[in-house]
């Protein structure tokens, strides 16, 4: 509701600048000081009036971009085997859609305590921070090295891979530490399957604790 209201005062708004800007240029265009009373004909207005008509448009649509939804500041921690769990992704995404918004997704990533923050993507130039006021699905994803190769094996090995790459400008066939795998179970990053959910709530602590396998 409250962003509806929003989407409509901002609608008014705008028409209240579409109808104004008219005037105004207008009055502009006809003033003594700017044309001929020949210039302000009502052939001249009929080519010059679709081009403000157009101009207010441009305006009109600029005030509609400028909507962002409703939300709320989430944080949480992610744990395994009672244990943070650190550089894993959290991916919140409505469970329905949001007017004016279509299904809304807020990303986040664990530090080392395992801790993370939410952001809402708006659109491609956009972010909001925190999640949607509404249910989410929840997503953890994150990998680890291939098996029985250490993290520090494995960026020790990719630094000296990059490095080689840099140099020699060649890849060969097998080299490098190869790709990371999964580190949790396949429906914790699955939309479909996962058993992890949130509802973010206006006003409240919206700090969740997720604990993944």
């Amino acid at each position: 509701m409250e962003s509806l209201v929003r989407r409509k005062s901002t609608g008014a708004a705008c028409a209240g600048m579409f109808s104004l800007g008219s005037r105004l240029l207008e009055d502009v265009l006809c003033s003594p000081a700017m044309c001929s009373p020949a210039m302000c004909s009502p052939a001249m207005r009929a080519v010059a009036m679709p081009c403000v008509a157009m101009c207010c448009v441009a305006i009109v649509v600029g005030c509609a971009g400028g909507n962002v939804p409703v939300t709320a500041p989430v944080t949480g921690v992610v744990t395994r085997a009672g244990q943070p769990l650190a550089g894993a992704t959290v991916v919140f995404s409505t469970v329905e859609p949001v007017a004016g918004f279509g299904r809304l997704v807020a990303t986040g990533r664990t530090g080392d305590d395992g801790r993370f923050t939410l952001v809402t993507r708006i659109d491609s130039r956009r972010s909001a921070p925190g999640a949607a006021i509404a249910d989410h699905r929840v997503t953890v994803s994150a990998s680890m090295p291939p098996a029985g190769m250490t993290e520090a094996a494995y960026q020790a090995q990719l630094a000296a891979h990059q490095q080689k790459i840099d140099s020699q400008g060649l890849i060969a066939a097998g080299d490098g530490p190869g790709p990371r795998v999964s580190a949790l179970k396949p429906e914790f990053s699955d939309s479909a399957r996962t058993p992890l959910a949130a509802k973010v709530a206006s006003g409240g602590a919206n700090d969740f604790t997720f604990a993944v396998e």
